[in-house]
C-alpha cells in the first residue's frame, strides 16, 4: 500500500507544479501583450493586470481540484482498506 501512497503523492505534486506554470504562463502572456517602449496608450498594463488576475485564477482551480480529487481517492483508498480487514 505504500507504492499507491507515493504515487499518490507524487501525482498532487506534479498537478500542484502545473499549475504553477499555468498561472505564470497566463502572467506572462498578458504581460507579453502589453504597451512597448514608445507606444502610447490609455490602457497600458492593463493586459498584464488580466493576465495576473487570470493566472492566478486557473492556478487556483488546478491547484483546488487537484487537491480535493487527491483527497477523494485518499478516503476511498482507506474506506477499502478498513472494509478488507
Amino acid at each position: 500500500m505504500k507504492d499507491h501512497r507515493s504515487s499518490l503523492l507524487l501525482a498532487w505534486l506534479g498537478t500542484t507544479l502545473l499549475s504553477f506554470v499555468v498561472g505564470f504562463g497566463i502572467f506572462l502572456g498578458g504581460k507579453a501583450g502589453d504597451c512597448k517602449p514608445g507606444e502610447i496608450d490609455g490602457q497600458c498594463g492593463l493586459s498584464t493586470f488580466v493576465g495576473l488576475l487570470y493566472g492566478v485564477a486557473a492556478g487556483l482551480l488546478i491547484f483546488l481540484s487537484s487537491t480535493i480529487c487527491c483527497l477523494v481517492i485518499r478516503h476511498r483508498r482507506r474506506k477499502a482498506e478498513d472494509g478488507k480487514s
